[in-house]
């Protein structure tokens, strides 16, 4: 029989983490081996509860364990993880990963870490900067041989051979499951050219993966051919080094899809701004260190995570936050790529990059974006952690769950001066949306606070640090593998869901930054502030809710539409009595619109979007069917955010493309036919268009695309069988 947790406010995180202290060592699994001793009193260090530790716990941990401080007032995140490590070394998910780690060194590493040293300590006994943390193996497989694998040469001269292998593929998001004919993985142009040819002569369909975060169905299906960019080994381990690796781009010899070539000053966009050519291979950190190493030019925008390709960022039409900004394929200026005769081709003109720029790999195989570069600038970061009502006002304090309301500030202040508060509260999030350079806001479930992330920028460089230090990147690589460790083990499948949740958001907020002070950096590492994320597997929904004009100031958005979505999910995650599909987290940034036809957020004019997203964390037997059953709650209630704009055409809420969303249904409609007869029903007869209009230049039609670079999802979404293709 179940172990049943006891009844007491079932959605107040303080309560919840005090019965996880007293009991969780009712939930435990035989053979797991979990050191419920060294759990309980992590907890109760680093979380909210206000009992003492028995002091027969610590006693038996300062004296067994000597990694833990008497008396400690304030989380310590090192502390933190320490002690959870400690807690779940014995466990059968603990070792898997453990023994997954192909690097004794780096094992070695975590055991000293464990054993009390500090993570600065740790790296600093390391074989240089990175040492070997950023140990890099190949893992590709041996060159094909025999008549099982083709050989596809990357050289005219017929000398190098095409790395192929023949795997089922997964997605890292473990929503999608092929079984393509064979994975290959080019380094060259010419390779990819040969690829394509290959492709002709057996009448096969090419798809390229992104790399990392990843939901939608965008890939190669049966019998196709995969194209990645990355390795076998970096596409599919978890853990991912990628944050320590040294720099390999730009590597003589190396691939020429791996390049970052800043074009001279003679070569510049139609405002003046420096061009940068970038294979599609080249991952975000490696450009990262490219612009902070030359501290000259800079994305002025990207998304958060480091471990993705420049091509899978761009073909699925991703972005990153701030009003003034777009996505970040609104900044590709050229597109190179192979078409679907196998012959290279260049687009180069603005109206037909607003396709190219953002074409889910419909054009062919993308080799290289040339991107448009502001001059260098530096982020004068304030991460804060603030009361979640203060942080986004709720439109109407009743629209604040009990359980955030009881033994609250709004509980025990009049009414008065509640009302007087919100409003110095809405000014401050206006201020922040509408105003900062970037903005963003985080919420874990069942937490009382929020985490405020939003910044500007300025040019002078002075006082400018790394950020992260390595000592910090390191840190966060171990939360992200610890998190997986944690939601593998049995005791995480047994345990109620509020309690998952719990545990997840007290240890997020514990090691997310809380700062009295700004933190100046260069813009790149404060557009990635966050590393190794992609070491714990979640679930993703992420809409894009156009904004209207403000009724009192049309030149602002409103944003009490923003405002209402976050109180929706808020209010949706406390209406489960039992259960907790949203385990993770809440995120939303507020930012501009798109020119890319394509793109969710395109014809949303200046007052601009809310992204918004809901993400949960999975155990081993998935997330079950609550979370289908949450995400669609979820969905209906930002689909009411469509408004007829003054020219009379409809801006809708539309999901993001590399999120989960197709299983959704959206007005009533299934998501594809919502999509593709509704909400994107204009863009898709342009998008045909333009890509017409690029096939006619470089000599092909529509349907030499759907034949060669489509897949059963954007034939369902663009070409349907009672549809012609176009020519």
């Amino acid at each position: 029989m179940a172990v049943q947790p006891p009844i007491g406010r079932a959605h107040d995180a303080d309560a919840i983490l005090d019965r996880i202290i007293h009991h969780i060592d009712k939930f435990a699994v035989k053979g797991e081996h979990v050191d419920f001793d060294i759990l309980k009193y992590t907890l109760r260090s680093a979380g909210a509860s206000s009992h003492d530790a028995a002091p027969s716990i610590v006693n038996y941990l300062l004296k067994s364990k000597p990694v833990f401080s008497a008396g400690v007032t304030e989380p310590d995140p090192e502390k933190l993880v320490r002690g959870l490590l400690l807690a779940f070394q014995y466990t059968p998910s603990f070792k898997d990963a453990f023994d997954k780690i192909d690097s004794p060194d780096l094992q070695e590493l975590i055991r000293q870490f464990m054993a009390g040293r500090s993570i600065a300590g740790v790296l600093s006994a390391a074989d240089g900067p990175v040492g070997c943390w950023g140990a890099r193996v190949d893992g590709t497989p041996a060159e094909p041989s025999g008549d099982a694998l083709p050989l596809i040469y990357e050289d005219p001269e017929k000398t190098k051979k095409m790395q192929v292998w023949c795997d089922d593929f997964e997605n890292w998001g473990l929503t999608v499951k092929t079984d393509p004919v064979m994975t290959f993985m080019p380094t060259t142009v010419v390779g990819i050219q040969n690829l394509v040819k290959y492709a002709i002569q057996h009448d096969r369909r090419v798809r390229c993966a992104g790399f990392r975060h990843s939901w939608s169905y965008m890939y190669a299906g049966t019998n196709d051919i995969l194209v990645s960019f990355v390795s076998r080994r970096e596409a599919t381990h978890v853990p991912n080094c990628i944050s320590f690796q040294p720099d390999e781009f730009n590597k003589p010899g190396g691939s020429e899809l791996k390049r970052i070539e800043l074009l001279g000053e003679d070569d510049l966009s139609a405002d003046g701004k420096r061009l940068c050519k970038v294979g599609v291979a080249i991952t975000n950190e490696d450009f990262r260190r490219w612009a902070v190493q030359n501290n000259k030019h800079v994305l002025p925008v990207d998304v958060i995570l480091v471990e993705a390709t420049v091509g899978g960022v761009n073909a699925a039409i991703c972005h990153g936050a701030g009003l003034r900004h777009q996505t970040v394929s609104d900044l590709v200026e050229r597109v190179n790529y192979v078409d679907c005769n196998g012959i290279c081709r260049e687009v180069r003109d603005p109206e037909q990059i607003k396709a190219a720029a953002g074409c889910f790999g419909l054009l062919g195989v993308v080799t290289h974006v040339t991107l448009r570069l502001d001059e260098m600038s530096y982020a004068q970061m304030l991460p804060v952690k603030e009361d979640v009502v203060t942080a986004i006002p709720p439109p109407q304090v009743k629209d604040v769950p009990g359980d955030l309301m009881n033994g609250s500030w709004l509980e025990k202040t009049h009414p008065n001066k509640v009302a007087a508060k919100l409003a110095q509260a809405q000014t401050a999030f206006e201020r922040r949306a509408v105003g900062d350079y970037y903005s963003e806001w985080c919420w874990f479930t069942y937490q009382r606070e929020a985490w405020v992330n939003t910044w500007n920028t300025v040019k002078e460089e002075a006082g400018a640090e790394e950020y992260p230090k390595m000592p910090s990147v390191a840190l966060q690589w171990l939360q992200g593998w610890l998190g997986n460790v944690m939601s593998q083990c049995w005791l995480f499948q047994a345990i109620p869901d509020n309690w998952k949740a719990t545990l997840i958001g007290m240890a997020s907020m514990s090691v997310l930054p809380n700062a009295d002070k700004d933190i100046k950096t260069s813009l790149p590492n404060a557009l990635h502030f966050r590393r190794c994320i992609q070491n714990m597997r979640v679930r993703d929904m992420e809409f894009e809710i156009p904004l209207p004009p403000s009724p009192e100031d049309p030149s602002k958005p409103d944003l009490s539409v923003a405002q209402r979505a976050w109180w929706d999910v808020i209010n949706i995650v406390y209406s489960y009595q039992k259960g907790c599909p949203m385990r993770l987290c809440m995120e939303m940034r507020i930012m501009g619109d798109s020119d890319i036809l394509m793109a969710p957020q395109y014809g949303n004019g200046k007052a601009g979007t809310a992204s918004i997203e809901v993400l949960t964390v999975e155990d081993f037997t998935g997330p079950g069917d609550e979370w289908k059953e949450f995400t669609q709650r979820v969905a209906d209630a930002w689909m009411k955010y469509g408004y007829k704009a003054a020219d009379g055409s409809k801006k809708q809420p539309r999901p993001h493309w590399a999120k989960e969303w197709k299983g959704l249904t959206l007005n009533e409609q299934p998501a594809v036919q919502f999509l593709r007869n509704d909400a994107y029903k204009l863009q898709i007869s342009e998008f045909k268009r333009v890509m017409g209009s690029i096939g006619m230049e470089h000599k092909w039609m529509l349907e030499d695309l759907s034949k060669r670079f489509s897949n059963s999802l954007w034939d369902e979404m663009l070409w349907t069988e009672s549809e012609p293709h176009e020519k």
